[in-house]
């Protein structure tokens, strides 16, 4: 029987360590996003089957036998409920490629460019780029760490191009509009996700499909 994966809130408490340990792993926006999670107040996320309890403190490096399918399912669809609140694009730190690289943007498939010798990929978010966005994070990063930013603006407006060497500009403008940071869990599974609220918005981008 197929269970159904959903956005479930989790213990803020449980989910920062794991955050931090993912984000301490990156080097081109998460070094000043952990300081935006330690600055600033959020709330956190796991998609996970809706019989699991909330408020477990679940071992987010354990394998917990999920399903990778329901789950990229559930994350697609909550990125398209996302993008008709505040999500314009998610951008992503790929940690195994780098600049001079053979092939970073796979083929043509991801949306490429580079900060220094650091390799970053992007989506863009809407009603129907829910498949296209989660298929990027599963690509443009191994999974352990996958660490991957939601904005509010578009690509365009944070100046992302496609294979462009980008100046260390880029990386204040994906941090101050992040609303959002998705990280890998649950065995490179599925994932957590860490909402910033401490924004002049009060609007959830993901809080108001949470399961209470």
């Amino acid at each position: 029987m197929n269970k159904t994966y959903e956005l479930v809130e989790l213990e803020q408490a449980a989910a920062l360590p794991w955050l931090r340990h993912s984000l301490g792993q990156g080097e081109v926006f998460s070094p000043a996003t952990l300081e935006t999670i330690e600055r600033c107040d959020g709330r956190s996320y796991a998609i996970l089957p809706g019989d699991l309890k909330p408020k477990l403190n679940l071992d987010f490096d354990g394998i917990l036998g999920l399903d990778g399918g329901p789950a990229n399912r559930a994350m697609a669809k909550v990125l398209e409920d996302a993008s008709t609140r505040d999500a314009g694009c998610v951008v992503i730190e790929d940690e195994m490629s780098e600049k001079g690289d053979p092939n970073p943007s796979w083929g043509g498939r991801l949306l490429t460019a580079f900060v220094g010798r650091n390799v970053i990929h992007w989506a863009g978010l809407g009603p129907d780029g829910g498949d296209a966005a989660v298929a990027a994070l599963n690509a443009g990063s191994t999974g352990y760490p996958l660490n991957a930013f939601v904005t509010s603006s578009s690509a365009d407006e944070l100046g992302l191009v496609d294979g462009a060497e980008l100046d260390s500009d880029v990386v204040s403008a994906v941090v101050n509009s992040m609303v959002a940071v998705i990280v890998g869990a649950y065995d490179g599974v599925s994932f957590v996700i860490w909402e910033r609220i401490c924004r002049e918005s009060s609007q959830a981008v993901f809080g108001n499909m949470s399961k209470p």
